[in-house]
């Protein structure tokens, strides 16, 4: 932060006092779901991965509209080696995500602060399950 002022508005109404607690807020709802069950929610940049049992349970008997290889997550410069587009939009992904070629591998987070970092986080993430991705503020909590 640059010293300014932080204004928005709470998607679950809560009052936050310090950017760390902003953070919490305005994360999507299925991170903060899966983050408050316990489960360990990978993240690169502005994309959070939240673990799923398997490829079925992901899909939650939504249709498949492609599985692919090196699937640029909505567009971004994020890429995932193996992807399935769901028919409402969700994407599940799986092996590596990459933000650009030669970058190293990182561990994932352990704990809020580094899950709410200011600082994106653009090595490779691995994800040797499948897992859901879902961007960072992109509008679920509206």
């Amino acid at each position: 932060m640059d010293g300014g002022t932080l204004l928005l508005r709470s998607p679950r109404g809560e009052k936050v006092s310090t950017t760390t607690e902003a953070y919490r807020v305005i994360i999507p709802d299925d991170v903060f779901r899966a983050v408050k069950a316990g489960l360990e929610v990978k993240r690169q940049g502005p994309w959070y991965f939240v673990p799923v049992a398997n490829l079925q349970e992901g899909k939650k008997g939504r249709k498949v509209l492609t599985e692919r290889s090196y699937y640029k997550l909505h567009g971004s410069d994020h890429i995932a080696t193996k992807a399935v587009v769901l028919e409402d939009g969700d994407v599940l992904v799986k092996g590596s995500v990459r933000h650009r070629p030669g970058s190293e591998m990182v561990e994932p987070p352990r704990n809020w602060s580094e899950i709410y970092s200011d600082e994106p986080i653009y090595r490779v993430v691995w994800l040797p399950e499948w897992h859901l991705a879902v961007e960072w503020l992109s509008g679920d909590n509206d």
